[in-house]
């Protein structure tokens, strides 16, 4: 983060508690764009990049409207360092080319991908536009790239399931490899992580790297509640 930005967020912390730090808002924020190589590689470098991997966050219970966590984020962006933010709705248009789409969205200021409806370990809760393997490997590109993303929620849980893939393909081309001592480690890894079990309070959830549930499994505790703000 450079400093300029790191001043900007300590003034905005130094005033959180203010009735409204944020200034008044507008119904929008951020620009929506269906294909990132169709946007200026100079507009990129100047912005953050959100990606939806579904279309809202969860549903207001009054009205049954759904949140926009993206456009949250991109005016808070703005109210704070001054930058636009690009919005990718992926789970609407797909994302064609992983690999092209990392290399363009890795000279951005940040990278934030979102939440969603989707279970990680239910393939066929993703979208058709945007399934879970294209998400996982989005973020398997930006990990190879060694390029700094916010993953929230159901991002952050792909995270922890692009880790494992990235570690599964190495092990396959390890054992590929015509170098011994390479087929070697490759073998001990699998031989490990073939038996390698996730205990919770609640049980076994896993009983090898093979399973749905290795790298996410249900929390041991909750993580939020629901609140009811009076009027």
């Amino acid at each position: 983060m450079s400093k300029s930005s790191q001043v900007l967020i300590d003034a905005f912390l130094t005033e959180r508690n203010a009735p409204n730090p944020l200034g008044d808002r507008s119904p929008t924020w951020g620009r929506h764009v269906d294909d990132l190589s169709m946007v200026d590689p100079g507009e990129i470098a100047e912005s953050v990049i959100v990606i939806e991997p579904w279309e809202h966050v969860g549903e207001r219970p009054s009205d049954k409207v759904g949140v926009m966590a993206s456009e949250n984020v991109a005016y808070i962006v703005d109210q704070i360092l001054g930058l636009p933010t690009l919005i990718v709705p992926a789970w609407k248009h797909g994302i064609s080319d992983l690999k092209r789409f990392a290399a363009l969205a890795s000279v951005a200021k940040l990278i934030v991908l979102e939440g969603g409806e989707p279970d990680v370990h239910v393939k066929e809760t993703f979208s058709q536009e945007f399934p879970r393997s294209d998400a996982t490997q989005l973020i398997v590109e930006l990990l190879l790239k060694q390029v700094p993303f916010i993953g929230i929620c159901l991002s952050h849980q792909l995270t922890a399931q692009a880790h494992v893939e990235l570690i599964r393909e190495s092990v396959r081309r390890l054992e590929k490899s015509k170098q011994s001592a390479f087929v070697a480690v490759s073998r001990r890894i699998t031989e490990m992580a073939n038996r390698l079990k996730v205990e919770k309070s609640y049980g076994t959830v896993a009983q090898s790297w093979n399973d749905e549930s290795f790298a996410v499994a249900k929390n041991e505790e909750i993580s939020h509640s629901n609140r009811v703000v009076g009027k």
